[in-house]
């Protein structure tokens, strides 16, 4: 009976979410990984690291949550009580605790209504003609700068647009094949690219072929482009991250395809498809990609000749 006491002592909250954090990680992007870790760093180990997990109680957990909400991150305290949630059904297979009392939390009570987080974007004509204006007289480094031309095209998530590889580049195909393990849905995905973006990435390579990286570090060419370089060179432009972040040529994307279906003449499916977002059913979603390829093709094309249109108009 104490050796099994003593056993529970050892099962602490940092021992049951470290295991947890191994086994899950096959099934995520190494990026979303690290910032699993960092939210557990952050935000839980300061307060019950070194507890055994089953003397833990909701009102540990309703004290940490409400300490987000405090500080207004409504949004990390949601991801934290979905990390949470994870960790104690994983302890409740394993027998580490009997119950879940995370299921016994309701998350909007103790939270409020969750807002939903839209990027800022923009929509308007005259701010999209301003943006791709001033992406083209950027002065700054040159792979940013092609890296910011090339992302109103693409709008696929920073992390994918500095991590991309050469050897993820079809030229003949005109394609884009992002590896499972870049996406945040774990499963590969293959862009059509325009004209437009086959043209810039034969530019670039005349500079960058001899890295592994389209857009490599510019302080060293086997790494590829930091977080912070692209979100600089927005600042230098003079767009605030209330304005404008580079997650924010989805939202615009988004938008114009959507406002737009008359012309384009492509399903809500395609334009989600293009955006990668997650269908649910494994199969469903394979049969989505292979069906909506013509069309995503179709759609790229349309953005790239509106994009290029905006810029030519007189506003």
């Amino acid at each position: 009976k104490i050796k099994f006491e003593e056993k529970k002592k050892e099962n602490t909250f940092y021992k049951v979410s470290q295991e947890w954090h191994q086994n899950y990680k096959t099934e995520v992007s190494e990026n979303y990984h690290i910032k699993l870790d960092r939210a557990l760093e952050n935000y839980l180990y300061p307060y019950i690291k070194n507890k055994p997990i089953e003397e833990i109680t909701r009102l540990d957990i309703i004290e940490i949550l409400q300490g987000l909400k405090n500080k207004r991150l409504i949004d990390t305290a949601s991801r934290v009580f979905m990390l949470l949630n994870k960790i104690y059904k994983y302890a409740v297979t394993l027998e580490y605790v009997p119950h879940n009392i995370i299921a016994d939390i309701e998350q909007r009570n103790i939270l409020g209504k969750r807002e939903k987080n839209h990027y800022p974007t923009f929509t308007k004509k005259e701010d999209i003609k301003g943006l791709l204006l001033s992406i083209d007289e950027y002065s700054g480094d040159y792979t940013t700068k092609m890296a910011l031309k090339m992302l109103p095209y693409v709008f696929v998530r920073s992390f994918n647009i500095r991590h991309c590889e050469w050897s993820e580049i079809d030229f003949e195909n005109k394609e884009w094949i992002i590896p499972a393990s870049k996406m945040k849905t774990k499963s590969e995905f293959i862009l059509p690219l325009s004209n437009y973006v086959i043209d810039l990435l034969t530019e670039v390579k005349k500079f960058t072929s001899d890295s592994k990286y389209v857009f490599a570090s510019f302080k060293d060419k086997n790494r590829p482009m930091s977080e912070n370089t692209l979100i600089s060179a927005l600042r230098r432009m003079g767009y605030t991250k209330e304005e404008f972040v580079p997650h924010s040529f989805r939202a615009m994307f988004s938008t114009i395809a959507y406002e737009n279906m008359n012309e384009h003449q492509c399903s809500g499916e395609v334009i989600e498809a293009l955006l990668a977002h997650k269908e649910t059913n494994k199969v469903k979603e394979a049969y989505n990609r292979a069906t909506y390829k013509q069309g995503m093709k179709k759609l790229i094309d349309w953005y790239s000749n509106h994009l290029t249109f905006i810029v030519q108009i007189k506003i």
